[in-house]
């Protein structure tokens, strides 16, 4: 979850593999196995840094 300092944006980050046809598994609470490596090779710092830009890239999409 973010929101903006004056708490006029607010939502969450989402992570979605961008490999097609694995909606259906995320649909169905399955994970694909992907998705499961992608977060057991990254390190914590790097998941936290990506998930702060894109929280931060979404309150300045919002605010133009």
């Amino acid at each position: 979850m973010y929101c903006s300092y004056d708490k006029s944006v607010v939502g969450s980050v989402i992570w979605v593999p961008n490999k097609s046809g694995v909606r259906y598994e995320l649909e169905n609470c399955v994970p694909p196995k992907e998705m499961v490596g992608w977060f057991n090779n990254t390190s914590e710092q790097d998941i936290k840094n990506i998930a702060s830009k894109m929280a931060h890239d979404a309150i300045v999409q919002h605010q133009k």
